[in-house]
């Protein structure tokens, strides 16, 4: 699969990808205390499995997991390596962030990057 091809398959799914976005912003893993990333490490672990990733998880440091999540192709394809990361945010008592405005902050971001 070329790289066009690959633009116009993440095209296809914005709104699902968007969508995607938006359940992963809403854990809420502030900072401090940090180290607290579990419960979205396990919806990532969980969201691999049903698309045929094996899932190897470990904990890093109690409550905050590493999860890797392999998906063998076969010899007709290149390998692709997805590497992410989850970051905690530091968020000050009155300030107010939800997942909605994160992803309406991206939707903007993306909008300016194509006009």
């Amino acid at each position: 699969m070329d790289l066009t091809k690959v633009t116009q398959q993440i095209a296809s799914q914005q709104d699902d990808l968007l969508e995607l976005v938006k359940q992963l912003v809403a854990f809420e893993t502030p900072a401090p205390p940090a180290r607290n990333t579990r419960e979205a490490q396990n919806f990532v672990a969980d969201y691999l499995r049903p698309l045929g990733f094996d899932i190897d998880q470990w904990a890093l440091y109690d409550n905050d997991d590493i999860v890797v999540g392999t998906k063998n192709g076969d010899s007709t394809y290149q390998s692709l390596i997805i590497n992410g990361h989850i970051d905690v945010a530091s968020l000050n008592p009155d300030e107010q962030c939800s997942a909605t405005k994160q992803c309406k902050k991206a939707r903007q971001r993306r909008h300016h990057r194509q006009n």
